[in-house]
């Protein structure tokens, strides 16, 4: 067998693991029914379920959807078209989305040169984290997986294409077909506007950050503002209207984006007490209720002062800022329908993840090293005094 097909039949094998796995955790979902928003966006949703091709146009192309996500309604309106009211296809679909998302993101992880042991233990916590059952077991949020599949094929199609190398290096060619696949997971749920700020800091990190990166990472800039105030409109005309869901003053709010953030690492690092749907905060509006913030600043400016003081400091704070960027558009600061229920939702942070899990892979693998290092040391000495002895 030659390097290339054992390579290609490494990455079969890895790939059907991490699908498997993500079914042994989360079958159970298969046998659950349809949930809240589930008949708003499919079965009450008149687009979706009238068989009228003129209904595919509405989706894309007319200001009569609850909210923009044209590509997901239209999988939707397939499979209710192939499905039915029979939940459990719905279900299987979007596990085997996330499990793509997975496979996605064990490729990115590698293709950003991180080593083969800690691009496994990414995906794989990525692939069946308690906090991504939400997005995953849920029907509607099949907006989430669907994009999260696409946005992570764009990054794979980005590095393919060696964005950040010199020009004799460029392939236009993969360049392009990761522009399209970004604008698809816009088209499927633009909550992954942030990915193209993330792309700086991914060539940052790989000491590559220029005017070039700048220049090609622009096209991404403008494809998330476009569908960012799209989506924008959508929510304050159609999925808001005359409600405001955060009727707290600015104070609140900014200081909220303390209280999400922690409340979101905290969930990642300990998932316990998982819920739907979480009470909802009445944060005040003084100033003790910004210490939260005030602690995170604190820790994100030592994270950059410390960068350099250690192995795999600048992918700490790599990691660490592509977790806020991906974060960043739910935590409060722009008006969402959802949090007249909640501020805070497992769901809201699917697309943070991949990053989180990239760092907590990277810790495992560390961890582990060091633990076999000091084994081998104790061994090494106790052999030594046994000689001497």
């Amino acid at each position: 067998m030659t390097v290339g097909a054992r390579h290609w039949g490494l990455r079969v094998a890895g790939a059907c693991g991490l699908t498997l796995l993500v079914f042994l955790a989360m079958w159970p979902a298969c046998g659950g029914g349809f949930v809240w928003d589930d008949d708003k966006l499919i079965f009450e949703n008149a687009l979706v379920t009238s068989a009228d091709l003129q209904s595919l146009w509405k989706i894309w192309f007319s200001s009569q959807p609850v909210d923009y996500i044209p590509l997901t309604s239209t999988m939707f309106w397939v499979e209710y078209r192939l499905f039915g009211d029979n939940p459990t296809p719905y279900h299987v679909v979007n596990l085997l989305l996330h499990a793509l998302a997975a496979v996605a993101l064990w490729r990115v992880l590698r293709r950003l040169s991180l080593r083969d042991d800690v691009a496994w233990w990414g995906a794989l916590i990525f692939a069946v984290h308690p906090v991504c059952v939400t997005s995953a077991a849920w029907v509607a949020e099949g907006k989430n997986t669907l994009s999260m599949v696409l946005a992570l094929a764009s990054l794979a199609a980005l590095l393919r294409a060696r964005w950040d190398e010199e020009t004799t290096d460029f392939s236009a060619k993969w360049y392009g077909a990761s522009l399209v696949l970004f604008l698809l997971a816009l088209l499927a749920k633009a909550a992954v506007v942030t990915l193209a700020p993330a792309l700086l800091v991914l060539a940052w990190w790989s000491g590559r950050l220029s005017k070039r990166t700048i220049v090609r990472a622009a096209p991404f800039f403008a494809l998330s503002l476009v569908l960012g105030l799209v989506t924008v409109w959508f929510q304050h005309t159609r999925s808001i209207g005359d409600v405001d869901p955060r009727p707290e003053g600015w104070l609140s709010r900014i200081a909220g984006v303390g209280w999400c953030f922690w409340f979101y690492v905290i969930k990642v690092v300990w998932p316990a007490n998982l819920t739907m749907i979480y009470p909802r905060w009445d944060i005040p509006g003084t100033p003790l209720a910004l210490l939260p913030l005030a602690m995170l600043l604190v820790v994100l400016t030592a994270l950059w002062f410390t960068k350099d003081r250690y192995a795999g400091g600048r992918g700490v704070v790599a990691a660490v800022a592509c977790y806020g960027l991906m974060v960043l558009p739910v935590l409060g600061l722009v008006k969402m329908a959802y949090f007249e229920h909640s501020l805070v939702s497992d769901h809201l942070q699917y697309f943070a993840l991949p990053a989180a899990a990239g760092l907590m892979g990277a810790g495992i693998v560390r961890l582990a090293t060091w633990l076999s290092e000091h084994s081998a040391k104790q061994s090494g000495s106790s052999r030594q005094w046994v000689t001497q002895g």
